[in-house]
């Protein structure tokens, strides 16, 4: 899930605005950008550089010296000043150290703008050397992948551990690769996907995971989803294959 909200201003507002176009073009890995925001409550400009992508995001470097906490919702531009994307959040090292910087991609804020003029809907897809494995609409996010041979045998699955502050849903291009490359006797890959419930005047968001009653009884999720790719034909898939179970 990207760390990025879509706020409207009134049109009276709009000449007191002084807004950055954004960027029709991703930046290439090595290019320097740079971060325009607030750390710890202080107007700060940070430089970063890119070594990376996946689906609605950015790997970059970034400088975290002295107190940068606050950054999530920074604009992210490039040497000419347009937006490539915005500050979503870094992974930090167990020394202290920051591994990455995650940017969500402009992409991300014109599928925003999109499902904004159609009420609520916008698809993207997520996509693996080319392939596109999945479309899903702008508010899922991947909760787990499975693999399954031609007999319809789970061979092997990683779930995406979430739900603290410091485990936000992140979708793993590398762990489903290493996954595949691991498994060639895989056939089908399921990517599952999940809908936010947000709870009403908190920031946390309801998971909705199916669980069972006292009596028993499966309550069905409503936000989840399955996503099924034939990984022989390159097709996605429009339900489950027959001969699996779950």
């Amino acid at each position: 899930m990207a760390d990025v909200s879509l706020v409207k201003f009134d049109a009276d507002l709009e000449p007191l605005l002084n807004p950055r176009e954004i960027a029709k073009e991703a930046p290439a890995e090595g290019e320097n950008l740079r971060t325009i925001g607030y750390g710890a409550a202080k107007p700060v400009v940070i430089d970063r550089t890119v070594y990376g992508e996946s689906n609605l995001s950015l790997r970059t470097d970034l400088d975290f010296s002295g107190d940068r906490q606050g950054l999530c919702g920074s604009a992210v531009v490039n040497e000419a000043n347009q937006i490539v994307g915005i500050h979503s959040g870094t992974r930090v090292g167990k020394d202290g150290s920051i591994l990455t910087s995650y940017v969500a991609k402009f992409e991300y804020i014109n599928l925003l703008i999109d499902a904004y003029h159609n009420d609520g809907k916008a698809i993207y897809n997520i996509e693996l050397d080319g392939e596109i494995l999945a479309r899903l609409d702008v508010s899922e996010y991947i909760d787990g992948f499975h693999l399954y041979n031609a007999a319809g045998k789970l061979v092997a699955q990683k779930n995406i551990v979430h739900g603290t502050a410091d485990e936000f849903p992140k979708f793993s291009e590398s762990a489903l690769r290493n996954l595949l490359q691991n498994t060639p006797e895989a056939t089908y890959l399921l990517l599952r996907s999940r809908t936010p419930r947000w709870s009403k005047g908190n920031l946390s968001f309801d998971d909705a995971r199916s669980y069972k009653s006292k009596t028993s009884t499966k309550i069905i999720d409503p936000t989840k989803r399955e996503n099924w790719y034939n990984l022989q034909t390159h097709e996605i898939l429009p339900s489950r294959p027959e001969g699996i179970t779950m």
